[in-house]
Formats: structure tokens, sequence, C-alpha cells
């Protein structure tokens, strides 16, 4: 019996109520004629997806959950086909699991990981790479992708949730989980989901392990050097691509450095307020966060970064379109305008 076999066996019950309750996507994406994508609000590399394909110009929606309310979307799409379109992506890595515990949670989350998206002719993009490859933009260094796939996110993502989920900023989580959906999600997120959620994610993260947050960061910080040095220092204009647009490497970086640095429009502002009083709170926090700033990659981000916060109708979909033309500066392909700016996004 193949993986895709095992997978698919071992969770016939939950498939099957998330093909009964779900949006059947691949036929959403055939009869709209935009790409249907399943993400998480606050996910970096749901953030990358997005990004591709803002600056591809294409038309597609999204349906931007918080952890938990995914599962059931990502199900009905990735198990729609004959077989599943299980995620191959490398950013799988579990903090404090190896071996045999390593895979199996690997397996697990690669039939419920986000982003996933169909086109219209019915092709599922598994990932947050796939979905970028698709747009044709330039593609990203093999070396730099290595990086952020394999160092900085795993590491980003373990110092962000150590921070996160210290006791003291619990609520701060809390108000992330259930910000701007619907009155029915809330409600459950405040009845006990939140308090689970928190848990595993505490667990998952070792958030009590303070040794393994430093070490995560003392890395992070040799990673940014290095991304600096190798690539930042060399750049032949405004992008790493080398043209007169972003490639695949500028818009991973930016979405994938992003939460060390922390710009104001990352995840399209829509956190902010919950950032700045985490900042407030944590001194230790606010140092690493100036440190990553004033790097090459930090500098970029803080300064330039920007996207339009997504129009919200309870936890439906949301439209990205490409809107008119951005100005010259590095990231001002995601800088929002009143009118005719570089982009919007519409409620669908």
């Amino acid at each position: 019996m193949t993986e895709e076999e095992q997978e698919k066996k071992g969770v016939p019950m939950i498939v099957t109520v998330a093909r009964w309750t779900q949006t059947n996507f691949p036929r959403k994406a055939k009869s709209s004629n935009k790409v249907q994508m399943i993400s998480i609000a606050y996910s970096r590399y749901c953030e990358f997806a997005r990004f591709a394909l803002i600056a591809a110009k294409v038309d597609f929606d999204e349906l931007a959950c918080i952890p938990g309310q995914h599962v059931l979307p990502a199900l009905a799409l990735r198990f729609s086909g004959d077989k599943p379109s299980v995620s191959t992506s490398k950013g799988m890595h579990k903090v404090g699991k190896e071996g045999e515990a390593q895979a199996k949670a690997e397996r697990a989350a690669r039939t419920t990981a986000t982003p996933v998206a169909v086109a219209p002719d019915g092709t599922i993009y598994v990932d947050s790479w796939a979905i970028a490859n698709s747009t044709g933009l330039a593609p990203c260094d093999d070396g730099l992708r290595k990086t952020l796939d394999e160092e900085v996110a795993v590491d980003a993502r373990h110092a962000v949730y150590f921070y996160l989920l210290q006791e003291k900023n619990i609520p701060l989580f809390h108000q992330m989980g259930a910000l701007g959906e619907s009155w029915g999600w809330r409600a459950l997120w405040n009845l006990g989901m939140n308090h689970k959620l928190t848990g595993m994610l505490g667990e998952a993260f070792k958030v009590d392990d303070v040794a393994a947050k430093d070490a995560a960061i003392s890395r992070l910080k040799d990673q940014f050097k290095r991304i600096d040095e190798l690539y930042m220092s060399k750049k032949k204009g405004i992008y790493l691509s080398g043209g007169d647009a972003p490639g695949l490497g500028d818009i991973a970086l930016a979405a994938i450095a992003g939460p060390m640095c922390t710009p104001d429009k990352i995840l399209g502002g829509k956190y902010k307020p919950i950032f700045d009083k985490l900042l407030d709170a944590n001194e230790e926090l606010r140092e690493n966060v100036a440190y990553f700033r004033q790097t090459a990659v930090g500098a970029a981000l803080h300064d330039d970064l920007r996207q339009a916060p997504p129009s919200r109708r309870g936890s439906q979909a949301v439209r990205g379109r490409r809107r008119g033309a951005g100005g010259g500066e590095q990231w001002a392909w995601l800088y929002p305008r009143a009118a005719g700016g570089a982009h919007c996004f519409e409620e669908a």
C-alpha cells in the first residue's frame, strides 16, 4: 500500500464529512473561472502564495481560515479526486519530534496543510510553492529557497509561537483566533477551542524550553546574515529577480522572513494592534525584532512591505484582484491605494 493510499484509508470518516459539508472547490473554480485557494489567515506560507497570485495578476478567491477551521475545507479539496492531493512541502517540520514520530506527524499534517488551491482546469496545487510556480513569475534561487524552507521558516515559526504562547500573552493569541470571524466561529472558539489549540501548539513548539528558543533565534541571526551577504548585497536593481518586477525569490523572502521583522502591514495589517501589544509587553522580543529590522532583509521588509487587508464576510472567501500598477519601491506592488492603486481585496 502506497503512502497516499495509507493516508486516504486513515481518515475515511472525516473525509466523508468534509465532502458532504464543504464547498466543491474544483466545481467552483471551473464555474467562476478563478483559482480557489484555502489558507490560514496568519500563515507565512499562505501569505507567500497570496503574494505570488497578486503579483502575477491572477484572479482568485480565498477562503481564509484560522487554525482548526481549515481542516474540513482542506480535506474536501485534497480528497476531491480519485487519489489524495497531499502536500509535498518540506516546511512540515515539527519541533520536538524525531524519527517515526516526526514522520507520522508530517503524514497527518500533509493531508490538511494550507495553502492548497485548485485552478479552473481542475489542477490542484498542493502547497505554496506549487501555487507560486504556477504563476510563471521568475523562479527563486534554489539556495535561497532551501535556506527559507529548511531554516528560516522553521526557526521563525518556533520563535514567534514561543513568545505568542507564553502564559501572559495567550489572551492576545485568543484575540487573533476570533478577529473578524463569523459569530458562530467566535462562539465555538470562545467555548473552548481556543484553549485546546493553545495547548496543542504550546506542546508542538516547546514553549517551556527557553534554550530551544534561544538556539532558534541564534540560528535566525546567522541565516539573515547569510541572506544579506549572498543575495541582498548582490541584487542587480530593485529585485532579487534581476528584472523590473518581483520574482518568487522576492516574494518568498517577504512572506517567510516577515514574521521576525513584523512590518506594520504584514498579514494585511489585520493583526497589527495585537502584534503591537505583544511587542510592548515583551522587552526581549522587542530587542530581537529591532535586531532583525536593521538587517538588509529586515530594513526592506519593515519599511516597504504592504498589503491591503482583505474584506471579510464571516469566514467566507475574498477575491484578490490586481488593480493598476504600483510605484517604484521594492514592495510597491503590495501597496494599498484608495483609488487606482496597486491592488485591493474585494468581498466575494
